[in-house]
């Protein structure tokens, strides 16, 4: 806490106030406790005033509704379902170089002796590209990290580097605290409906055929970057099974979870009972919409948990 409490004193403490916000970027009321800034885009599926409260810069993907592209923030998740429902193209894209490359002048003129930028998985976005580009030129260390997953994974990779610095550690420290958590933490996703996986390339017209007749749902995770199904279950047997599956996860370990919910907030309050039901030790509980940018893969009704050991 030796660092905390120096950084806390010093003089660029105003300077750090005069530069929170970036282009609306940076949270309103940063925690600036820290001398190592930690940044993440919006795919994470943080809470904004979880972010906030740890002082995680969050820069929003990119979503084109029709012919309209706006960023993340601009582009609300019900807006986006309403316009998939009614059949408009939707389509996701990076943040650009230039604008991680703004957050990052400004988090260093507010202190920062270092930045740990931790991102969407290389193999399903061209961010963490973007970040590495905006890095060039920056006058502090700027690590970039692909954390080969997105959603809460990869909130809580971003939260355990925000703990880290809030307590003074290093960017190596920050940067370990992000490779320990990756290596435990898992995620499962439900569809409610394979046409939006079909529409997104992520599996074939006749795959998709067959399982809305036969009424069977794939259960996605990340394997080495990438989206790949679990297994495949009976819809009716699916939350079950998501069930049953994040509970072995968790096993008697002390966990964080996250239920990310498309438009099904009873859905997910009602999962989220049952896991807590299931597993013994939840440190921490967080329910949150999905990304504008995830949920356009995976529809309305999707659901997805994600289990975190401390």
């Amino acid at each position: 806490m030796i660092g905390l409490t120096r950084f806390l004193q010093s003089p660029e403490r105003t300077l750090r106030e005069r530069h929170e916000r970036v282009s609306g970027y940076l949270p309103e009321r940063a925690n600036i406790g820290h001398v190592i800034a930690v940044v993440t885009d919006s795919s994470s599926c943080l809470p904004e005033d979880l972010a906030a409260r740890m002082g995680i810069a969050v820069i929003p993907q990119q979503v084109r509704i029709g012919d309209d592209l706006e960023d993340e923030r601009a582009a609300s998740t019900p807006a986006l379902f309403t316009a998939m429902r009614n059949g408009l193209h939707v389509q996701s894209s990076a943040p650009s170089a230039i604008t991680f490359h703004r957050v990052y002048q400004h988090l260093q003129a507010a202190g920062a002796t270092g930045i740990l930028s931790v991102h969407i998985s290389g193999r399903m976005s061209a961010t963490v590209r973007a970040a590495e580009t905006g890095a060039i030129g920056i006058g502090v260390p700027v690590q970039v990290v692909d954390s080969n997953v997105c959603g809460m994974s990869l909130g809580y990779l971003a939260l355990a580097a925000g703990q880290a610095a809030l307590m003074g550690g290093t960017l190596d420290q920050a940067l370990n605290a992000v490779i320990k958590h990756s290596r435990a933490t898992r995620q499962v996703t439900y569809v409610d409906s394979l046409d939006y996986l079909r529409r997104g390339g992520t599996i074939g017209a006749t795959e998709a055929m067959l399982g809305d007749a036969l009424s069977i749902r794939p259960l996605l995770t990340f394997f080495k970057g990438q989206v790949r199904t679990l297994q495949r279950v009976r819809g009716d047997k699916a939350l079950d099974q998501v069930v049953k599956t994040m509970s072995r996860q968790a096993g008697r370990q002390l966990v964080d979870l996250a239920v990310e919910y498309g438009d099904n907030l009873d859905g997910a309050e009602e999962l989220a009972d049952r896991l807590k039901y299931q597993i013994p030790y939840v440190n921490q509980l967080i329910i949150t919409r999905t990304s504008a940018v995830i949920g356009s893969h995976t529809g309305p009704g999707s659901l997805a948990v994600t289990v975190s050991p401390r």
